[in-house]
């Protein structure tokens, strides 16, 4: 496994590649420090190959996991996904710590 560190204007964040790092999600959260509250956006083809294994994952870990399966497509990078999006995460009360 490899991180790397990047540098954007307002705050960084690590990017991790290797073989099966899904398997070390929650170790790397909880070292992150963020909420047990987890919602993930996923491409519906990936949630068919990885969304039992992400549940199974997270099911000792979290204390909410939320997924939002989209189309991986130009037609998805529009308001209307966003405030489908923002719905969600207010109709599943996630907050700003999510």
């Amino acid at each position: 496994m490899k991180k790397i560190s990047v540098n954007a204007i307002q705050s960084g964040y690590p990017v991790i590649i290797g073989s099966k790092v899904i398997n070390n999600l929650p170790a790397e959260l909880s070292e992150a420090k963020l909420s047990k509250r987890v919602f993930i956006i996923v491409d519906r083809k990936i949630y068919s190959s990885y969304g039992n294994q992400l549940k199974k994952i997270f099911s000792n870990w979290t204390e909410k996991i939320y997924f939002l399966e989209i189309i991986a497509s130009e037609s998805s990078k529009s308001l209307r996904v966003a405030n489908k999006i923002y719905q969600v995460l207010l109709g599943e009360k996630f907050g700003r710590d999510t």
